[in-house]
C-alpha cells in the first residue's frame, strides 16, 4: 500500500511539473510574436501573428528535452513495471 502512495505521488509531482515546463515554453515560444492583422467569418473571428522561428523551436526544444529527462529520471527510475 505504501509503495503505491509513492508511486502515485512521484506521478503527481511528474505530471505537475510537466505542466509547469509546458506554460514556461509556451510563454517562451511567443517572444518574438509580431500582430499581423485580424480574421472573421460567419461564425469565427480573431487575430493573427507571426511568430520567430527561433523562439517557437526553442520553446518546442524546451518541452522536449525536459519530457525525455523526466521519462529518463523519474519514471523509469521510479516506476518497475512487472518486477
Amino acid at each position: 500500500m505504501r509503495s503505491n502512495l509513492k508511486i502515485f505521488g512521484a506521478e503527481v509531482l511528474y505530471l505537475l511539473a510537466s505542466t509547469i515546463v509546458a506554460g514556461l515554453a509556451a510563454l517562451l515560444q511567443t517572444v518574438g510574436r509580431s500582430y499581423e492583422g485580424d480574421y472573421s467569418s460567419f461564425i469565427w473571428s480573431g487575430s493573427e501573428y507571426r511568430y520567430n522561428p527561433f523562439f517557437y523551436m526553442l520553446g518546442l526544444a524546451l518541452f522536449v528535452v525536459f519530457m525525455i529527462i523526466e521519462e529518463v529520471l523519474v519514471v523509469r527510475k521510479r516506476c518497475r513495471f512487472g518486477k
